[in-house]
């Protein structure tokens, strides 16, 4: 049984290497833009050979991560099983590999995305590709000190603080639309492990006759919303399969195992299981009365929404230093 704590570590290391990928670049920009005239500005070039280089060892990498992690939950799910089975004294499901394949080949086919088209956005808000980001940025600073628009460091400046201001992101071209590689990462690996878990589950819910399902909880859980939206409403019960859809929203993209949710739901026999959540236990959870700073905080989905946005912070201002931005002026 995956855990909601447990799923939200899985993604970390694969983001830890786009992170370290954003980090060499920033610094190998800042190191060639650092220059004291407008001649040496104009003399800048990019080695393209190098970027596509660097880019195809961080894909490499992760997609080893994306096989060996799939592997390991399916493996987790399956010996949760067999010791589910063991003890009702029955067999376990046999578990369909071309779902299970399917989910893999979607997260795979998310990070190919991501890595034909990451790149970082200029100060007009466009998207750059990380093989043209710093011949680009150079001739727009370049332009700009020419024309008598800034001066040298401040067009320099300008361009840099723009490129570490978002970091690496990705573009859909068709929509225009784009977002950080490093919570695209994430959405797709959590939402794909959970699909899987979710194929394994159903599997041995037929195979082994389960009427009820529990479903995962999680401090923080999403309140906002009516219905299944709201994920705080829902965790940590009890429910029969169609209640799965009709209370928590399973299949939607909003509800349980929907985009960035981390709730599952597992087969609950009742002869042999006690439930993981009581009552008072998800009461409990929910509740939270503290000040911090010069806010009030009434809920742990609130405080954990202001945890995100104080981390989001502090990874854009180790950009900007990456970048050679003085965070501290």
């Amino acid at each position: 049984m995956l855990l909601p704590g447990q799923l939200d570590v899985l993604p970390l290391y694969t983001q830890k290497l786009w992170e370290d990928l954003e980090a060499e670049f920033l610094k190998k920009i800042a190191d060639k833009m650092n220059v004291d005239s407008l001649d040496a500005l104009l003399r800048i070039g990019g080695n393209q050979e190098d970027v596509k280089k660097a880019l195809k060892s961080t894909y490499n990498k992760s997609n080893k991560e994306i096989d060996d992690l799939f592997a390991n939950v399916a493996k987790y799910e399956n010996s949760y099983y067999g010791n589910i089975s063991d003890r009702l004294g029955k067999k376990t499901a046999s578990v369909d590999k071309q779902l299970l394949d399917a989910h893999i080949k979607q997260t795979k086919e998310t990070l190919k995305n991501l890595t034909n088209t990451t790149g970082f956005m200029d100060a007009n808000g466009k998207h750059m590709p990380l093989a043209d980001t710093l011949q680009r940025i150079s001739d727009t600073a370049y332009l700009e000190v020419s024309t008598g628009l800034s001066t040298l460091d401040e067009a320099i400046g300008k361009q840099m603080k723009a490129i570490a201001d978002k970091g690496l992101v990705w573009v859909d071209y068709a929509s225009g639309t784009h977002r950080r590689v490093e919570s695209t990462l994430r959405a797709s690996i959590i939402s794909g492990v959970n699909q899987t878990v979710g194929v394994i589950s159903d599997a041995n819910a037929e195979t082994l006759d389960a009427e009820y399902f529990e479903v995962s909880a999680h401090i923080g859980a999403r309140n906002t919303g009516d219905g299944h939206a709201n994920h705080e409403s829902w965790q940590g019960k009890v429910y029969k399969k169609d209640e799965l859809v009709s209370k928590c929203g399973l299949g939607s993209a909003t509800g349980l195992e929907g985009i960035n949710c981390r709730h599952s739901r597992y087969p609950f026999f009742p002869e042999i299981m006690e439930r993981n959540y009581t009552d008072e236990y998800l009461e409990a959870m929910d509740k939270m009365d503290f000040t911090f700073g010069d806010k009030h905080y009434t809920s742990t989905y609130e405080a954990s929404q202001e945890m995100r946005n104080i981390e989001r912070n502090i990874k854009r201002l180790t950009r900007y230093k990456n970048a050679g931005i003085d965070v501290d002026a």
